[in-house]
Formats: structure tokens, C-alpha cells, sequence
């Protein structure tokens, strides 16, 4: 009984503090209605004959409208844009609330929140695995595009890990030049609702709706508090990934160039080394973002089938571990022969690299388990001679596919030989 009052009293502070803040940074949204009549008429004058809200038809709520002349403002050369209203993918009250609680980043960008409505089709009730996920958001994405081709659009889908202990939500922030997501920490799946083996769920019916069939009480789609081990609500979870995305992709990635060092004649004379180290030193609040990039890149993919992510030493080691662990997929390092990695490894051909060569890799093959394809990390491509050793041996010592290689940049002095060494491979830079 103390537990119970203890839960309400908490919830009521917690509800009581959102009022308080709220009201203190005054954030609206900002929905009007369909322009019509003669006061429609007059508008599109004022806006130069062009009447760009949406049919109302299509939305719940149509979709603020703003003079093209002033939707976006620019800024300099990097594709991205600064975005009065961003279009919601959905019509949840929960996923808009959670927009607003977010209102840190979008007060920071100046943005306004309109819910648009997405018709029915074949995306799953209960996508399963992040992969599952990404294809239902594009799928929102590819309609609300249609009725607006300039508009950020963000996308929100929440999925079941393949572990099927874990719900967690996927946020996809959409611009006419460039996509930044993230995922949300997880929350725990009670066990009698988990999903022990890849047929015993099913995908017509989400985890709240089978609670609230055993527990009418519970919201079907706000579950989570509502048990012990779970200490966030789901709109907690969708703000602060909505925030995330807002905020550490679109900042950390138009700032990248004052983070990564380069360092000229080492380590060896007429070689300009990039540290990717110095983001993690200098600029830990972008570092997030670099991963989330590569991620990206491999969601964008859409890799048909079973992937499994190699790291080459020692950077890319770092970066497919973190990557691995937002996307659930398994991941296997690709280290210099004489490290210790025991049981059975293969071995690659020597590498030819900037820096003379000679290095051969070693890779561990129990830990392949039953992947189809291999995704290749690295941090700064130079000539490509590591990276061309390493798909080299996974292409011919094993069962695997490659099915991307990702870098974070190169050395564009250098881009003519690596384009000719991987040239039988795809590849993808976060920052060309």
C-alpha cells in the first residue's frame, strides 16, 4: 500500500513540474485551419497567389501554413536548414506531447509542431527489430513527403527488440537533403508478454494492447510506469529521443570540421593524419552524433538480410561496438594479427597503406553466428588498403557477403586510390 502512494506522489510532482515548466518557457503549437472563403482569398494575395496548406482530407489537423518565401533560413553550405514547422507523422496525442516536452530543442530551432495523419497499409502493428522499424518510418515519411516536399518531417515508431525483452523507440528527423535518427533507451517487457522465439508473436497485436486486455486499467499505449521495472513513461522515452535527434545530430554534424584534427607529416613525412580521437576529447556532446551518422548509414542501406558489423583496429573497433549496441545487431572486431583474440580466427592478406603497409588482420569466426552480410567499419578511409584487406578476407574466407562498408571520412588527397580499391564494394562517408 505504501509503494502505491509512494508511486502517485511521484507521479503527481512529476506531473505538477511539467505544469510549472510549461508554463515558464511558454512553448505552443501552432495549428490553424485550412485557409477558405474570402479571407483565404486574401491571404494567398498576401502570400503572392500561393496557397500552400494541405487538404483537409488528409490531415487530422491541417498542417500550419507558411509562406514559401519564409519557410527555411539557410544556413551557409552545408544542406541543412533551419525549419519554422516540422510535420508530426502521426496523430498520437502521446508522440505530440512528447514533441512538446522536447520544447528544449525545438525552442532552440524555432520550430513548430503540426500532427499530420498517415492512412492505414501494410506496416506490422508491432514492428519487431529496428531494421522492421526504420522501413515503417519511411513509410510515414514517403506519405506526409507527398503532400509537402520542402517540410522537416519526424517520424516515431516504437518496436520490440529481437531479444523481445525490450521496447524501444525509433525517431527519424527528415529533411529534403539530409536524415538524422536516433534510438531511445529502452524499456523492459514484462515476461509474460515477451517474445521468447521469432514465432510465438504476433505482429498484429502491440505489447499494450495484450496488457490492457489482462489489465483494463493500463493504458494500451502508455504501459511502461505501470510496472516495476520500467522508471520512464513513453512519452519520457519519446522526448528524450526526439531531443537527441534535434539537437545532437543537426548541431554535432554542421560542427565536425572545428572537432576532427588533422596532423600534418605524421606519422611518417607527406602524411596528414585526421584524429578522430579529438571529437571524443575535445567535443564529447557531438561524439553521440558520429555514431548515430554510421548508423544511419546502415539503416539507409537496407542491407536484405542478416548483417553482422566488423571494426577494424583500433577506431573502427570503437565505433561498430557502439554501433552494434544502438542497432542490436551482433559485432565481431577485425584486430591486427598478434592481438589476443582466441579460438579459431582467419587471417588476411598484408594491407598496403599510406603509411608503407604490411599489416595483416585476424578475425574471429565463432562470433559470425548466422549472418548473411558483413558490414565493415572503419573511422578515415585513406588509400583503402586496410579496409580492401579486411572485405578481401571476409569475402573469401567465409560464408558472408559484404554488405556495406561505412567510414566516417578520408583523406581526399588520397580519394583516387581508395575509390580504385574498394571499387567492387559499396561505400558510404558521414562526411564526404
Amino acid at each position: 500500500m505504501n509503494k502505491a502512494v509512494d508511486a502517485l506522489t511521484r507521479a503527481r510532482q512529476h506531473r505538477d513540474q511539467l505544469k510549472l515548466e510549461l508554463d515558464k518557457l511558454k512553448i505552443e503549437i501552432e495549428i490553424e485551419p485550412k485557409r477558405g472563403g474570402p479571407q483565404g482569398e486574401q491571404d494567398k494575395k498576401e502570400d503572392g497567389g500561393v496557397d500552400d496548406s494541405l487538404p483537409t482530407a488528409t490531415t487530422v489537423c491541417s498542417v500550419p501554413t507558411v509562406p514559401a518565401s519564409s519557410r527555411f533560413e539557410y544556413q551557409g553550405d552545408t544542406g541543412l536548414c533551419a525549419p519554422r514547422t516540422v510535420l508530426l507523422a502521426s496523430q498520437s496525442a502521446i508522440k505530440l506531447t512528447a514533441c512538446l516536452d522536447a520544447r528544449g530543442a525545438l525552442g532552440k530551432l524555432n520550430l513548430r509542431v503540426a500532427p499530420t495523419s498517415v492512412p492505414p497499409c501494410a506496416r506490422p502493428e508491432q514492428p519487431i527489430g529496428v531494421s522492421c522499424a526504420w522501413v515503417c518510418a519511411l513509410d510515414r515519411i514517403r506519405h506526409v513527403r507527398t503532400l509537402d516536399k520542402s517540410s522537416p518531417i519526424l517520424a516515431v515508431e516504437n518496436y520490440i527488440t529481437h531479444g523481445g525483452d525490450q521496447d524501444r523507440a525509433l525517431v527519424v528527423l527528415d529533411y529534403p537533403l539530409r536524415r538524422f535518427f536516433c534510438v531511445s533507451e529502452p524499456a523492459s517487457i514484462p515476461a509474460k508478454y515477451r517474445r521468447h522465439t521469432p514465432f510465438d508473436f504476433d505482429c498484429s497485436v502491440t505489447v499494450g494492447k495484450r496488457i490492457a486486455a489482462d489489465f483494463p486499467h493500463i493504458p494500451h499505449d502508455d504501459w511502461f510506469h505501470h510496472f516495476p521495472e520500467n522508471y520512464m513513461t513513453r512519452t519520457r522515452q519519446i522526448r528524450d529521443a526526439v531531443h537527441r535527434v534535434i539537437v545532437e545530430q543537426q548541431d554535432a554534424l554542421d560542427s565536425h570540421q572545428l572537432a576532427l584534427r588533422s596532423f600534418d607529416d605524421y606519422p611518417q613525412p607527406n602524411v596528414c593524419f585526421q584524429d578522430l580521437w579529438s571529437i571524443w576529447g575535445t567535443r564529447p556532446d557531438i561524439a553521440g552524433a558520429v555514431v548515430a551518422a554510421l548508423c544511419n548509414q546502415v539503416l539507409a542501406a537496407r542491407v536484405p538480410g542478416r548483417i553482422v558489423l566488423v571494426g577494424l583496429e583500433m577506431r573502427g573497433v570503437m565505433l561498430a561496438a557502439l554501433m552494434a549496441a544502438r542497432l542490436d545487431v551482433p559485432f565481431v572486431p577485425a584486430r591486427k594479427k598478434g592481438a589476443k583474440l582466441p579460438g579459431h580466427v582467419i587471417e588476411s592478406g598484408a594491407s598496403s597503406t599510406e603509411y608503407g603497409g604490411g599489416d595483416r588482420f585476424v578475425l574471429q569466426t565463432e562470433y559470425l553466428g548466422d549472418a548473411e552480410y558483413a558490414i565493415v567499419v572503419d573511422d578515415i578511409v585513406a588509400t583503402g588498403g586496410s579496409v580492401a584487406a579486411v572485405c578481401d578476407m571476409i569475402a573469401t574466407q567465409t560464408k558472408l557477403k559484404i554488405g556495406l562498408v561505412t567510414c566516417v571520412s578520408d583523406v581526399r588527397a588520397l580519394r583516387a586510390q581508395w575509390l580504385e580499391r574498394l571499387a567492387k564494394w559499396r561505400v558510404a562517408l558521414v562526411w564526404d
